[in-house]
């Protein structure tokens, strides 16, 4: 292995971009050799910022260099599939960007050809590597407020997010909607922190982009959740963030409860049965094994930089990723068990089973 990763970036706009901004960050740790986007413009654009490296639009040319040891993938969700299955034929280990795909045989496709190919396969889900969800982690597993009891998350998607490119976002078979392309950071990160889901039953509908077609079958989501432990959950998810409001993330357990902010805010409240007056607020800025609790600039390395430093490690010295194929393939079954509750109105149970759903 060369002293740096050496990685080439496969799409680079949206959180392509953001990438591309994280791999400079970690530019002692590796470097981008080679961009690849169908858009010709996007990817000498991006080819310029990454350092003046090498661009191409097409795929296999960029799988052929011999200065790429690794992709990053951050295209659109139903052209995941099939560029993992070539970068792990072509040797290359993968950072795939969320979610891993849109229909869980294409996941299991990609999954079966890393595993054949020997190749490290990572799913690009930024929240486990910040400090405050590895606080969040940690608390849960001591049962420092008790048992875990219920977590709540608000997750609504921004107008600028849904501005894609080529409007795929809009055709579920694409995107698989919102559940899928945006709520999926919830489908993940409940069972990272909760264990398995035992049944998921949902509410949806178009309420806001009635005027196109094809539309989101979701732009409003509830998900009730039970879990294994018995534990329960509610994402309120959508595609319809009002401008300038936060979302976030409460967890309560039996002897308390903690409120977390998308900007970084950590509370923790304790007294369940009882009165207690002190509300202890934190701010957790860092990425993971970072403990700062104040913002150092603007810039301080979130869970986005610690996903990708933690995908560097895990090739480099040969570590298996703690956010893999599986997981990302269990995000998404969670999300089409969601999306099969609210087709049928009913709740259903997991593992779901063959034939699987799809739009």
């Amino acid at each position: 292995m060369p002293e740096k990763l050496r990685v080439g970036m496969v799409c680079a706009a949206g959180i392509g971009a953001s990438h591309v901004m994280d791999w400079r960050y970690l530019d002692k740790q590796a470097e981008i050799t080679a961009v690849m986007d169908v858009d010709e413009e996007m990817a000498r654009n991006t080819a310029h910022i990454s350092g003046g490296v090498p661009w191409t639009t097409d795929l296999d040319e960029l799988l052929a260099r011999e200065d790429v040891d690794a992709v990053d993938i951050c295209s659109p969700p139903f052209a995941h599939a099939d560029q993992v299955i070539a970068a792990a034929q072509a040797g290359k280990h993968v950072l795939c960007e969320k979610p891993f795909t849109v229909n869980l045989e294409d996941a299991d496709r990609a999954i079966e050809a890393c595993k054949q190919a020997g190749v490290k396969l990572m799913l690009a889900f930024p929240r486990p590597f910040s400090a405050s969800s590895r606080r969040l982690k940690e608390m849960v597993k001591t049962e420092e407020l008790g048992k875990p009891i219920r977590i709540y998350s608000s997750h609504h998607m921004r107008a600028e997010w849904l501005r894609k490119r080529t409007g795929w976002f809009f055709d579920p078979k694409k995107s698989g909607g919102t559940a899928i392309e945006g709520v999926i950071h919830d489908f993940h990160f409940f069972p990272w922190l909760f264990g398995p889901a035992k049944r998921i039953y949902s509410e949806a509908g178009t309420f806001i982009f009635t005027d196109r077609s094809p539309t989101l079958p979701d732009d409003q989501l509830v998900v009730l959740w039970r879990f294994q432990n018995d534990a329960i959950g509610i994402i309120d998810g959508g595609a319809n963030q009002p401008s300038n409001f936060g979302g976030h993330m409460s967890v309560f357990f039996t002897e308390g409860g903690v409120k977390m902010e998308r900007g970084g805010g950590f509370a923790i409240y304790r007294g369940m049965k009882e009165y207690h007056p002190v509300v202890e607020q934190v701010r957790h800025f860092g990425r993971m094994g970072d403990d700062t609790d104040i913002a150092q600039s603007p810039f301080t390395p979130t869970g986005h930089v610690g996903e990708i430093e933690h995908f560097i490690d895990c090739v480099v010295n040969d570590k298996e990723p703690e956010t893999g194929g599986e997981d990302g393939r269990y995000a998404l079954e969670c999300a089409w068990a969601a999306i099969t509750s609210f087709q049928t109105n009913e709740p259903v149970t997991l593992p779901l089973q063959k034939p699987y759903p799809r739009y």
